[in-house]
């Protein structure tokens, strides 16, 4: 009902509960999604970098963002100066090469899947579902 509001310009309030689009799953879900869209897309890589946690902290985002920003067009480039940073740490580093790998996967399915499939993809490949329901109330 929300998307159909939102379509015609019908205002509304949602009582007890947060706008669909303010979800902070359904954000890091689009974000996941516009990475596979751009990997140049800096708002959407600093969202789920480290979403579910990777290990990959704002320090090393910091080390690695310049780089990100320069090469994201190519990610074998990026993958190559990663891996030449002295600066980062190597734990960090795994997880950041990791995460690209993940991308490289995504983008794939990307090509060959429709949205819905893709978004169980990503879903079940980042390991998000599981990430969110962890057990707690939130």
């Amino acid at each position: 009902m929300e998307e159909i509001f939102l379509k015609y310009g019908v205002p509304y309030k949602i009582i007890g509960g947060v706008k669909f689009y303010s979800r902070k799953e359904i954000k890091d879900i689009l974000a996941f999604l516009r990475m596979i869209a751009n990997f140049k897309d800096q708002v959407a890589v600093e969202r789920i970098i480290n979403v579910p946690p990777r290990g990959i902290t704002p320090v090393s985002w910091q080390k690695i963002a310049d780089l990100w920003a320069e090469f994201a067009g190519d990610l074998e480039q990026l993958k190559e100066k990663i891996e030449d940073l002295d600066n980062l740490h190597s734990r960090a580093k795994k997880s950041v090469l990791r995460f690209l790998e993940l991308l490289k996967i995504l983008k794939e399915a990307g090509e060959k899947l429709n949205i819905l499939e893709l978004i169980d993809f990503v879903l079940q490949a980042t390991k998000y579902k599981d990430y969110i329901l962890d057990g707690t109330i939130e």
